[in-house]
């Protein structure tokens, strides 16, 4: 129950949003204190200059800034991956529906995306309750749309149900023996995007799914954390 006496944020137990002791969320803080010097406008005249030993590290980076490096680096590790003949989104609905040949087919023309950047953010968020159908191609085509747009839709959308998939998928740890073969199929640098995922979901309550990335973090994923984001974290 620490008071910062530099923003006067409280660093409580619990929903920071919900338990009284912040007004205001983790990254609303954060763009506050640099807007204005304190985690909420009232506690201006309260707060001071930090002393030399509470100088932050040049390496820390606030949600936000977590949040543009993550992107970007989805953007580029996953740059080229394509989904060759791997199951598509309408396809793997028809398949949990125990649909025919026919039905996929006929499913597989209604996304014609062949890349990922080109899905949609409405169609994410339409097929965003589940990775389970797609098989190995699928899911490493899919995955790096999924995180982006979890990432981007985050906050203040508190919980939102568009990282539900996405974080079920990743929430046993890399050696999940459901989706191992996507998992196979991943670069060393793909991995490290997962790790640095599953950190900025940690790092806030307010996200709603922090309680899950932490898991996924234990369950593995951190052996893949980048030195940029332990970096981060000092």
């Amino acid at each position: 129950m620490q008071l910062c006496p530099v923003c006067f944020w409280e660093d409580a137990p619990g929903d920071a949003r919900y338990n009284g002791s912040n007004q205001v969320s983790l990254v609303e803080a954060q763009r506050n204190f640099a807007e204005f010097g304190a985690c909420e406008r009232g506690y201006r005249s309260t707060v001071r200059n930090p002393l030399p030993e509470e100088s932050r590290s040049p390496h820390w980076l606030t949600l936000d800034g977590l949040r543009e490096k993550l992107v970007a680096e989805i953007e580029r590790a996953f740059a080229d991956v394509s989904l060759d003949d791997g199951v598509t989104l309408h396809e793997m609905h028809v398949i949990d529906d125990y649909g025919g040949e026919a039905e996929q087919i006929a499913a597989r023309l209604k996304d014609p995306e062949t890349r990922w950047q080109q899905i949609t953010g409405e169609k994410l968020s339409r097929f965003s309750d589940s990775m389970v159908f797609l098989d190995a191609k699928g899911f490493r085509f899919h995955l790096p749309a999924f995180l982006r747009h979890a990432v981007i839709t985050a906050f203040p959308n508190s919980g939102s149900s568009d990282n539900e998939g996405v974080m079920w998928a990743l929430l046993d740890g890399p050696k999940n023996t459901y989706y191992e073969d996507g998992i196979k199929l991943l670069d060393p640098l793909q991995m490290q995007c997962i790790a640095t995922f599953l950190h900025y979901f940690a790092r806030s309550s307010e996200s709603g799914w922090d309680g899950e990335a932490r898991k996924a973090l234990k369950a593995g994923w951190n052996e893949w954390t980048p030195d940029f984001v332990r970096l981060s974290l000092l």
